[in-house]
């Protein structure tokens, strides 16, 4: 059964009334996403991938068209009802990591799962010490995020990410900021987490070695048109 099914979503992206003779449209026939399935969104820079991901995630609604993640109708949610629906559905991972600089790792793992329902208050503490070690930085728990190296960030985000136990678990350009040696631990540590939980995973990538490394890629390349 898809977690995420898309149809013939269409999204306006060029500002209206300026004149132009035509605008960048995003459109989309057709998109499944089965349950616990490991996708990655694959093209160049600006074709879409993006645009994608945040109607996935409710952050942009389409023009027309219809899109389903969780059972939810996420296109037609009100501004409040989205935010919940992220709280309760959605983890991120973002290419600039969003850490919380006065915080520790530990701290920003903790702040990150205030906003999910999927662990008591009072196992919090104990799911992200869990998590930190799990992504091999035990030893870094009370080190501020400039105190970690630019892979070492992106496994704390990992962590914070995952901590409210989120269905979906989507990822931004994840490895963009870090190098070849780097970018395939960080995929690697989100395939290992992704089949240890059972998640459904979506990253975002213009590198096909990372793509390649998923089970699933989908091509955006076409997604973006002149209209």
């Amino acid at each position: 059964m898809p977690v995420v099914e898309i149809d013939k979503c269409k999204v306006r992206l060029g500002k209206r009334g300026t004149g132009e003779a035509s605008q960048p449209t995003f459109l989309l026939d057709r998109l499944e996403v089965d349950r616990a399935e490991a996708v990655a969104l694959t093209g160049p820079s600006g074709c879409g991938k993006t645009t994608l991901l945040n109607l996935v995630a409710a952050l942009l609604k389409p023009d027309s068209g219809r899109i389903e993640v969780a059972g939810v109708r996420v296109d037609e949610l009100a501004a409040a009802e989205g935010d919940r629906f992220r709280r309760e559905n959605l983890g991120f991972v973002y290419q600039t990591f969003n850490l919380l600089a006065p915080f520790t790792a530990l701290q920003n793992v903790l702040i990150g799962m205030r906003f999910g329902r999927g662990v008591p208050p009072h196992l919090r503490t104990s799911r992200a010490v869990e998590l930190m070690e799990r992504v091999g930085l035990s030893h870094r728990l009370s080190h501020r995020p400039d105190q970690l190296s630019v892979g070492e960030q992106q496994r704390v985000a990992i962590a914070r990410a995952l901590g409210s136990k989120p269905p979906i678990l989507l990822a931004d350009e994840p490895t963009a900021n870090l190098d070849p040696v780097a970018s395939r631990a960080v995929t690697e540590l989100l395939l290992s987490l992704w089949r240890e939980i059972s998640c459904t995973l979506l990253i975002v990538t213009h590198d096909p070695i990372i793509a390649s490394m998923l089970p699933r890629s989908f091509d955006c390349s076409d997604l973006l048109r002149q209209e």
